[in-house]
């Protein structure tokens, strides 16, 4: 490339948030000029594509985040090149407004790197037996605040005691899909969906996360909430995922991204008792709707992260207020 040259690639959007990819981030982010979201734009071509546009000689410090659909430009928005150094993924597909709020979250409290641990389940289905003495859950086993249709079993005589992961799974977390389900209507987004074990009992296959809290001042309940709550899954696919709806896996790395406010067990409470009371009426009907629970748990988190009426409208407006069920 000539010290003068201007040069525009693609590339699987993914690229723009995987922990693998940082030192593309930090190769390219100067010479910048422009992020071109194109989602699954290419016939046969199903995974999202972003296109770069690197300018040798581009002195600006930020860059501009386009998003092209169906022939037409949707949004340009002037990203700092700051940004994404403090998100440590790639600003695509965001109003100015969001980013802002989006910065606010960031600086919240804590994250979750600070007070848990997440690693998948077992690797390995050998040892699954029809019956057994504990059950072992797969992906397709979680739901929000509930999990169904176990079939698989392990014997405890068969675990390894010495082996890490095991000993790591039979504590009480957070157990949460791998791959994070997207939605399109009534606009894309994201669907973080994760429930609880309580007591360490349950195991899982790879296919499923599970978040081991290391700060006693939060419940494996009350953050399982915050997971499935709007906001987060708001932050989660704006400034986690780049606004991706495809490819991502919610391992260690993303989960630690999320930020926590520092409250109280008192705080947590509300949100506590109606987790619980939608794990008590899912377990005695999993087809009941509990929206109605969801929706306040929704409206406490926005609380506890401090939002104004303005910030809660540019979520819900983001999303289209689409609700969860």
């Amino acid at each position: 490339m000539k010290s003068d040259g201007v040069l525009a690639f693609i590339v699987p959007k993914s690229l723009l948030f995987v922990e693998n990819w940082h030192s593309l981030l930090f190769a390219l982010l100067g010479k910048t000029r422009v992020l071109v979201d194109v989602e699954a734009s290419f016939k046969n071509v199903r995974l999202e594509q972003a296109i770069f546009v690197y300018d040798t000689c581009y002195t600006e410090n930020f860059y501009t985040a386009c998003k092209f659909i169906d022939e037409t430009w949707v949004r340009k928005t002037r990203i700092s090149h700051s940004y994404p150094e403090q998100f440590q993924a790639w600003i695509c597909d965001v109003s100015a407004e969001e980013v802002q709020l989006g910065l606010n979250l960031s600086q919240t409290g804590t994250s979750m790197r600070d007070i848990s641990k997440t690693k998948r389940g077992l690797p390995s289905r050998k040892l699954l037996k029809a019956v057994g003495d504990i059950p072992v859950v797969e992906g397709r086993n979680i739901n929000r605040y509930r999990i169904d249709g176990v079939e698989n079993f392990i014997d405890s005589e068969d675990l390894d005691s010495s082996n890490d992961i095991d000993q790591f799974l039979r504590q009480p977390k957070v157990m949460s899909q791998k791959m994070i389900a997207h939605v399109q209507n009534p606009k894309p987004h994201i669907k973080i969906i994760a429930t609880i074990d309580q007591t360490g009992d349950i195991l899982s296959l790879a296919t499923v996360v599970n978040t081991v809290l290391t700060d006693e001042n939060f419940t494996p309940i009350f953050i399982s909430a915050i997971l499935n709550s709007e906001l987060i899954n708001w932050y989660a696919h704006k400034f986690i995922f780049s606004s991706a709806i495809r490819t991502m896996n919610f391992d260690n790395y993303y989960v630690g991204k999320i930020p926590i406010p520092i409250v109280t067990p008192e705080e947590q409470q509300p949100i506590v008792d109606l987790a619980k009371r939608i794990m008590a009426a899912k377990q005695e009907n999993p087809k009941i709707c509990m929206s109605t629970e969801e929706q306040k748990i929704d409206e406490l988190v926005y609380d506890l992260y401090r939002l104004t009426k303005p910030e809660k409208k540019i979520v819900k407006s983001s999303i289209g207020q689409h609700r969860k069920s």
